[in-house]
């Protein structure tokens, strides 16, 4: 019996504009990705084709994904490895009355399709958990 993929669609909303909540997701990484709590760095190198990598203390380095889409301010999807499976991750940024709506989509893979030398990061949950806490009103 073939196993149907999973589909997981997760939102939050946070008190930045549209584009603020972009550049904090993307440009600092390092301020609230889950993973830096072992006084490692991620960064995101923006465009298609461009990697998230992970930089330990000792600046070995690891490409955690590639981004298969990014449209700044707006959306990105890039891979990764979770467990066994590669899975391809889609944020888009939507702006509302009360800051801006962040949807994530997480869709499976097949293997053959997906991007060589992915390894793990956190769950879709914890990072958007993680983005949240850190996305602060910017007070004027």
């Amino acid at each position: 019996m073939m196993k149907t993929p999973k589909h997981i669609e997760k939102s939050i909303t946070v008190t930045l504009d549209q584009d603020e909540a972009f550049d904090l997701f993307t440009a600092n990484l390092d301020k609230w990705w889950p993973a830096t709590k072992d006084g490692a760095t991620i960064t995101l190198d923006p465009g298609f084709g461009g990697t998230l990598k992970r930089t330990g203390p000792e600046d070995d380095t690891e490409i955690l994904g590639r981004i298969t889409h990014f449209e700044p301010g707006e959306s990105l999807t890039f891979t990764w490895q979770k467990g066994d499976e590669v899975i391809e991750l889609l944020l888009t940024f939507t702006q509302i009355e009360d800051g801006t709506r962040v949807d994530l989509v997480e869709l499976p893979l097949a293997l053959a399709d997906a991007v060589a030398a992915c390894k793990w990061i956190p769950d879709p949950e914890e990072i958007l958990l993680a983005f949240k806490a850190c996305a602060r009103p910017v007070m004027a």
